[in-house]
């Protein structure tokens, strides 16, 4: 993860959510990236299971709808977002 990503968006969230685990000596270098983003851009980094995101946070939301059609719609635009992310999406969904 560069920390230049975060420097010319002002970002003040950041999300990363995936289905896998972090090992855990891995662990302790993220905790510092993250410390590092948050002191350098005043970003704060979450990175979190995207399930347990999801469950969380859309029972939030009056209306899914608005959610998914922009979660979408950013996968599909961003060029950040790798091919393989996109693919398990789609499985996710499909599921």
């Amino acid at each position: 993860m560069s920390l230049k990503k975060y420097e010319p968006h002002g970002l003040q969230r950041y999300y990363i959510l995936s289905t896998a685990h972090a090992l855990d000596e891995e662990e302790k270098k993220i905790r510092k990236l993250i410390i590092d983003i948050m002191e350098i851009h005043g970003c704060q980094v979450i990175v979190n299971g995207v399930f347990e995101t999801l469950k969380y946070y859309l029972r939030l939301l009056n209306n899914t709808d608005n959610f998914m059609t922009t979660y979408v719609k950013t996968l599909e635009e961003n060029t950040e977002i790798n091919f393989e992310h996109k693919i398990a999406w789609n499985k996710i969904t499909g599921e």
